[in-house]
């Protein structure tokens, strides 16, 4: 994997995206806050409860034997009342990213960056950690990863530039980018870590025959990410590529979208697998 430096373009385009759909930023932002991505916190001393709070019962028998009235906050359960996630959004900017998304006029490439604009937008004003990398791939000396937003940086003009500036090119080697990404995300200290990927089809690049090959490399990277303790969902965009999403990130680790409004059904199933 080769690091390159992302090209700029007008990052008033994908601003302009998103102020059209600014009714849509707010929807998924009220979706990020209400998901509770954390560690279960023990809940003491309740009304109701998943099950009884030993201490509890022991001082309301002691309060009953002594005739004094005892309390009925005997239970205890446990909830998530926070969000503890970073995310690291993958883009796939390979040659078939410039066909368009079936059945309607914007590339598959525009969908990308402007889901990567609103998803950004909700969790910048939330203040969870992510980061945005775009990939793809000249035969296997070359695999293409471009850093459009670290976990320490802000999401700014500068973000918004280097979206704009993505291009559609060469192939799909996601195995290799995987596990460069994986490598960021498995720094992070948070409770869950989760790589978020978008991409249209199948990996594929011209010095391989058998598209297999890559298919099940990337399928090993995903079981190798998860035995880190990273989590990993594939938004699949809808366009003529052919599919192996299913394959590699499994039966329920992938969905497919051809408009960007579909990310209000992506986010419940999302972290709904999350918060298991």
């Amino acid at each position: 994997v080769k690091e390159y430096a992302p090209r700029k373009g007008d990052g008033g385009r994908v601003m302009g995206l998103r102020q059209e759909r600014a009714d849509l930023a707010g929807r998924l932002t009220a979706l990020i806050r209400s998901a509770r991505v954390s560690r279960a916190e023990r809940l003491r001393r309740q009304p109701e409860g998943e099950f009884l709070d030993i201490d509890a019962c022991i001082e309301a028998t002691i309060s009953r034997r002594t005739g004094e009235n005892p309390s009925s906050r005997i239970h205890a359960r446990y909830e998530r009342r926070n969000r503890d996630l970073a995310t690291l959004l993958l883009l796939d900017v390979s040659q078939s990213t410039a066909a368009q998304v079936r059945g309607g006029r914007q590339t598959v490439l525009d969908v990308e960056s402007q889901a990567a604009a609103l998803l950004s937008q909700a969790m910048a004003s939330l203040g969870d950690p992510f980061a945005i990398a775009a990939f793809c791939s000249d035969r296997r000396e070359d695999v293409r990863y471009m850093r459009l937003k670290d976990f320490d940086q802000p999401f700014d003009g500068l973000v918004e530039a280097r979206l704009a500036g993505l291009e559609s090119g060469l192939s799909t080697r996601l195995g290799a980018a995987l596990r460069h990404a994986g490598e960021d995300l498995a720094k992070q200290k948070s409770y869950r870590r989760l790589l978020l990927v978008v991409t249209d089809g199948e990996p594929s690049d011209v010095d391989v025959e058998d598209r297999k090959y890559l298919v099940e490399d990337a399928r090993k990277a995903i079981h190798h990410l998860h035995r880190r303790g990273i989590d990993t969902f594939c938004v699949g965009l809808d366009s003529s590529a052919e599919s192996a999403l299913g394959r590699v990130f499994g039966e329920h680790g992938s969905i497919s979208i051809s408009v960007v409004e579909r990310l209000t059904q992506l986010l419940p199933k999302l972290y709904l697998v999350m918060s298991r």
